[in-house]
C-alpha cells in the first residue's frame, strides 16, 4: 500500500495494523497455487505492478491445470437468483375438472369475436 501515489498523505491509515490480504485464507480449498497467484496478480492495488489480461494473464500457469477449460454448451447452467429480482410466480394448479371443462362456454353458444378487416365474425 505504502507505494501507492499519494499513500503517505493518508493521516489516519496504518498499514501496519491490517492484513495484506485474506485471499490465500479465503480460496485455499478452493484454488491451486497457481490459481491463488493469478488471481492476487489481477488484484493488485498497484496499477504498475498488476498482471494484465493480454499477455501475460492468458499464459498463465492456472491455465494449463485440470479442469480444463470447457466449450459454453457444456457448462451448467442454473435457474437466476437475483436478490432484487422476484421469484416467478408458481404455475396455476391443474385439475382434471379444469381439463375437462375449459370448453364449457362453447357449449351454450359462447364463443368471442374476432375482427377481419371491417367485419366482425361470431366465432362458435
Amino acid at each position: 500500500m505504502s507505494s501507492l501515489p499519494h499513500a503517505n498523505k493518508l493521516d489516519l491509515f496504518d498499514s501496519s495494523l491490517y492484513v495484506y490480504n485474506h485471499i490465500p485464507k479465503l480460496f485455499e480449498t478452493h484454488l491451486s497455487a497457481a490459481g491463488l497467484e493469478l488471481l492476487q496478480g489481477m488484484l493488485t492495488y498497484d496499477p504498475s505492478k498488476r498482471i494484465t489480461v493480454h499477455p501475460i494473464a492468458l499464459r498463465h500457469p492456472y491455465f494449463d491445470e485440470r479442469p480444463f477449460p470447457k466449450e459454453v454448451g457444456m457448462m451448467p447452467t442454473f435457474p437466476s437468483q437475483h436478490d432484487d429480482m422476484p421469484p416467478p410466480p408458481p404455475p396455476p394448479p391443474t385439475t382434471s375438472v379444469q381439463r375437462e371443462d375449459h370448453h364449457f362456454g362453447r357449449a351454450f353458444g359462447g364463443g368471442h369475436q374476432v375482427v377481419v378487416g371491417n367485419k366482425k365474425r361470431k366465432m362458435v
